[in-house]
């Protein structure tokens, strides 16, 4: 349900009723958006990153591998939604 109310409101106000294609898709670009922004701000203070694309998980559950032993795990808010950012470091 959550995903279904963002993905709407990404998509103007577009009643969504299931969490279909569209909705995934308005949800990854939600991602994007973010990380790419998040990416600019770092730039601008000097600091280089590379970003790879942001990959939609849904389900309960679930199981990631990553290469990688540093993960930064962000819960928030928006609009009563609880959304899970997990990003994966490497040095």
């Amino acid at each position: 349900e959550e995903g279904k109310n963002i993905a709407s409101q990404m998509m103007m106000g577009m009643e969504v009723s299931e969490f279909d294609a569209m909705a995934q898709s308005a949800i990854s670009e939600l991602t994007n958006m973010l990380t790419a922004n998040a990416g600019i701000n770092y730039s601008q203070e000097g600091i280089n990153i590379d970003i790879s694309t942001p990959v939609l998980v849904r389900g309960k559950d679930v199981t990631i591998n990553v290469n990688t032993e540093k993960i930064i795990c962000i819960e928030m808010e928006a609009n009563q939604a609880t959304i899970e950012i997990n990003i994966a470091i490497e040095s």
